[in-house]
């Protein structure tokens, strides 16, 4: 039964929702901070709707498009939410690019577990320090932290993994979104300990994780 985003705390079924119900839960998410506070230092993450396209993978799927500036940014989100861009329109473009850098299923993945990474990112959420040295695939993680989570997913553990990049001294925005479906990826990064999540939007605090 299709579930209020709002309301789903594990994996969706994909084919429940369009990309529009996708963008539309995602907008509430624009002007927060995400202040992660660990022992050292507290991680301010700039939140923006824009940067939707992005952490679906829209611009690998697009990378060899004339017009990829269409599904990048805010350009990209107003045409998820137009109805130009669907689940039909990338299953598409893929298919018919031999040289895209991502699957249909990995745009799969990307969507059913987005949702529920968000509303429960203030539980059992983990944070390691990326080093592309130490990372096994250091084309897929870019960014300064990746912020990810356990999943039981069929009897075994998935990985959701949020990155995080700082732009300059203190200010850290979201880099991109993927799962995969063992730790190789991270397993060789320091560990951080997080002490709490907050989401702050404006003067308004929300307190996410004690």
């Amino acid at each position: 039964m299709k579930k209020v985003l709002d309301t789903v705390f594990k994996k969706i079924n994909w084919k429940d929702y369009s990309l529009k119900d996708i963008a539309l839960y995602f907008e509430k998410y624009d002007g927060y901070t995400l202040e992660i506070e660990t022992e050292d230092k507290v991680i301010k993450v700039k939140i923006y709707k824009k940067a939707l396209p992005h952490l679906l993978g829209l611009q690998h799927v697009y990378k060899n498009s004339n017009s990829k500036i269409n599904y990048r940014g805010y350009k990209g989100l107003n045409n998820i939410l137009n109805g130009k861009i669907t689940w039909e329109s990338i299953r598409s473009e893929i298919k018919q690019n031999a040289y895209c850098q991502i699957s249909f299923k990995e745009v799969e993945k990307r969507i059913s577990y987005l949702i529920m990474f968000f509303n429960t990112i203030e539980k059992r959420s983990y944070l390691k320090v990326l080093d592309k040295y130490k990372t096994w695939r250091s084309t897929l993680l870019k960014g300064n932290y990746v912020l990810y989570k356990e999943v039981y997913d069929i009897n075994h553990l998935v990985y959701p993994m949020l990155s995080i990049k700082e732009l300059y001294k203190n200010n850290y925005i979201i880099e991109t979104f993927i799962v995969e479906d063992n730790n190789l990826l991270i397993g060789g990064l320091k560990q951080i300990k997080i002490k709490k999540v907050k989401l702050i939007k404006q003067c308004e605090k929300k307190t996410l994780y004690n």
